[in-house]
């Protein structure tokens, strides 16, 4: 019993170990119906992502002309690590004088 489970594991390594060319993993038609139309619906999708950044993009702009920048701003265009603006804490800005490093070097 015990032999019988182990073969399966001895035959996969001895294959490890020699080059089989004559060998092929043959794909069902289903399998390549399936690969084909995902491999073939990429560059569509891609298209139209590209062009569907590209249109909103362009009706941001145009709502910008008209209305201004919103108050309320998307994230990356506002963030800032610390709210007092400098991205420097207070403890780090008094352990800087402490040890007598000035702001220009």
């Amino acid at each position: 019993m015990v032999l019988r489970n182990l073969a399966p594991v001895l035959n996969q390594g001895k294959r490890l170990y020699s080059l089989n060319f004559h060998q092929h993993q043959v794909l069902s038609l289903g399998q390549k119906i399936w690969w084909c139309s995902i491999s073939f619906a990429v560059v569509p999708a891609t298209v139209w992502s590209y062009f569907f950044y590209k249109r909103q993009e362009h009706k941001r702009k145009l709502h910008e002309a008209e209305f201004g920048r919103p108050f309320f701003k998307p994230f990356p265009r506002t963030h800032k690590p610390f709210p007092w603006g400098d991205g420097e804490t207070p403890f780090f800005k008094t352990m800087k004088r402490y040890w007598g490093f000035t702001d220009d070097e």
